[in-house]
C-alpha cells in the first residue's frame, strides 16, 4: 500500500488505504489500546503468515485499493465530496476477509474466512466501510451474495442506499436522463 498507482498518470494511493497489517501491530505493540479478544485476534493474524497452508493475497488487496481510490464520501458528512479514507481498523477487517487465501487441498484459492461480524460502536464507520467493500465484492465477483444485519430496516436500508450512491457518484448511472452519461456509466442500476 501506498505509493503504488493502479494505472500511469493516476495519483497515487499513498494515503487512501492503511497497510493491513499497521493496525494488529500498533495493537501488540501496545500503541493502540484493545480489549483480550482483539488482541488475540491479531495474534492470530501474525500467526497466519506462518503457516504454509494459507496466503495473504497482495494482488486482492490492491484490487481492493483501486476500488476505494474511487470512491467520494458522499451525503451530507462534512467531508463529502473528499476521497474516502478507512481507519486501520477497517483495513485490517476488510484485508483479513479479502485477502487470506487457501493454499492446499480442495479449497485451495478460496478465502480462509467466508463471514465476518463487525461490532463497534454507533458513528464508528460500519456502514460507509462495508458499503465500499461490498462495492468491490460485487464489481469483482458475479453473483456474489451480500448480507447486511442491522438493528432496523432502516439501518439496513442506509447501508444499501450507501452502496448506490458511491457507485453512481464514482462510476455514473446507466438509468441518467444524458446519454453521455448513460452511455459512459460502469455501474448498472
Amino acid at each position: 500500500p501506498g505509493g503504488r498507482s493502479a494505472d500511469p498518470g493516476s495519483e497515487p494511493l499513498t494515503g487512501i488505504l492503511a497497510d493491513p497489517h499497521e493496525f494488529p501491530r500498533k495493537v501488540l505493540a501496545g500503541e493502540i489500546v484493545a480489549n483480550a479478544k482483539i488482541r488475540a485476534a491479531c495474534k492470530r493474524h501474525f500467526h497466519h503468515l506462518s503457516l504454509l497452508d494459507r496466503r495473504w493475497d497482495d494482488d486482492e488487496w490492491k484490487a481492493f485499493e483501486d476500488t476505494v481510490r474511487h470512491l467520494r464520501v458522499v451525503g451530507s458528512h462534512q467531508s463529502a465530496g473528499e476521497p474516502l479514507r478507512l481507519l486501520p481498523w477497517q483495513c485490517w477487517v476488510f484485508g483479513s476477509i479479502l485477502c487470506w487465501r487457501w493454499t492446499e487441498g480442495d479449497r485451495a484459492g478460496g478465502r480462509v474466512f467466508s463471514s465476518c461480524w463487525v461490532e463497534v460502536g454507533r458513528g464508528a464507520g460500519k456502514t460507509t466501510a462495508s458499503a465500499a467493500l461490498f462495492l468491490h465484492l460485487a464489481m469483482r465477483y458475479r453473483n456474489a451474495d451480500f448480507v447486511c444485519l442491522a438493528n432496523t430496516i432502516q439501518q439496513a436500508e442506509q447501508a444499501y442506499r450507501a452502496i448506490g450512491r458511491f457507485a453512481i457518484d464514482s462510476w455514473g448511472d446507466d438509468q441518467d436522463e444524458d446519454p453521455a452519461i448513460a452511455a459512459a456509466a460502469r455501474f448498472k442500476v
